[in-house]
């Protein structure tokens, strides 16, 4: 075998074990696979798990999903998420676009310290 040769087998052999050990058990998880019940996703994070744009899981805090943390630095359990998935599927058919909307309107004045509604 040439040095060639023998560097692209090592290099091959690189990138099969971190496919293996890193990118699967993501896409796994992201897939709807096995995953930790108590980890910690950030809002794209949640939103790529939940198959939805990550303003929605934003309306979604502002309608009650639990977060940790404070600021623009949340994190959202992954159990919490389920949970709260699986209440809106139960609680759904009342929902509305207005509702959503007005959800994530009221979501953007507390976190900006506006609070209540506009005068």
């Amino acid at each position: 075998m040439s040095v060639e040769e023998l560097i692209a087998a090592a290099v091959e052999r690189a990138v099969e074990r971190a496919v293996e050990t890193k990118l699967r058990p993501v896409l796994e998880q992201l897939r709807g696979g096995a995953g930790v019940a108590g980890e910690y996703l950030s809002v794209q994070e949640a939103a790529a798990l939940a198959g939805v744009h990550a303003a929605t899981v934003r309306g979604w805090i502002a309608q009650g999903l639990r977060t940790h943390g404070q600021g623009r630095i949340v994190r959202i359990r992954r159990d919490d998420l389920v949970a709260f998935m699986r209440e809106g599927a139960a609680r759904g058919a009342g929902r509305t676009a207005e509702s959503d909307v007005v959800s994530i309107i009221r979501g953007k004045q507390a976190a900006a310290g506006g609070g209540g509604r506009p005068g």
